[in-house]
């Protein structure tokens, strides 16, 4: 769905596209669309999920200079890590709560400029989400911790017989929860037929 929204936050205009799509190809398709319907000026900002993160992506929109808020995919939030590890650099943005409601709390927002791309790097810090996330991982660690206990079993009642064989179980395990096995470091002993788990 696209949504419309004019500066003091109401809506002006939605479409809703076909699903089922590839996000990353329908971009352009849907800047296009809107442009249509309610003009798109130059300056005008788009605010895009991870599906559509990608290079062509981004280019389209510096091409129809425009500006963006996109959330970062995986891969791209992993490299940046090292930024984030420390405020250092960052800015933090002060977010007055209502004046209808002057004990709201407002999460921690802190920006930093990106050198290299001329893009501002947001650093988004909720306490609410923090505990969310490591309720999740926790639960992942769980699942993955237990189906882990299974495989040095199958070794021992053959049903694991060769490297190949225990490198594949080890392989799916990996690919079933991507977040937390990337924490294992799992080698496996030929010669005392010993699966090890070494937390990073």
């Amino acid at each position: 769905m696209g949504l419309v929204v004019g500066r003091a936050g109401f809506p002006r205009a939605h479409e809703i596209f076909e699903g089922n799509t590839q996000e990353r190809k329908t971009l352009a398709s849907m800047l296009d669309l809107l442009a249509r319907r309610v003009g798109l000026a130059e300056g005008s900002t788009i605010v895009v999920d991870r599906g559509m993160a990608f290079a062509e992506n981004i280019a389209e929109l510096r091409w129809r200079k425009l500006h963006y808020i996109m959330a970062a995919g995986q891969k791209a939030r992993d490299r940046l890590l090292a930024e984030f590890e420390t405020v250092d650099g960052f800015a933090e943005v002060v977010r007055q709560p209502s004046p209808r409601n002057p004990g709201q709390k407002k999460s921690s927002v802190r920006v930093k400029a990106h050198p290299s791309d001329n893009e501002t790097l947001i650093l988004w810090i909720s306490h609410e989400r923090v505990a969310k996330d490591r309720a999740i991982r926790g639960k992942h660690e769980g699942r993955f911790l237990k189906d882990l206990a299974k495989v040095p079993a199958r070794i021992q009642n053959g049903r694991l017989k060769n490297e190949v064989q225990i490198g594949g179980a080890i392989g799916r395990l990996k690919e079933r929860y991507p977040r937390v096995a990337r924490d294992h470091s799992l080698t496996f002993d030929a010669k005392t037929r010993q699966l090890k788990n070494e937390p990073d």
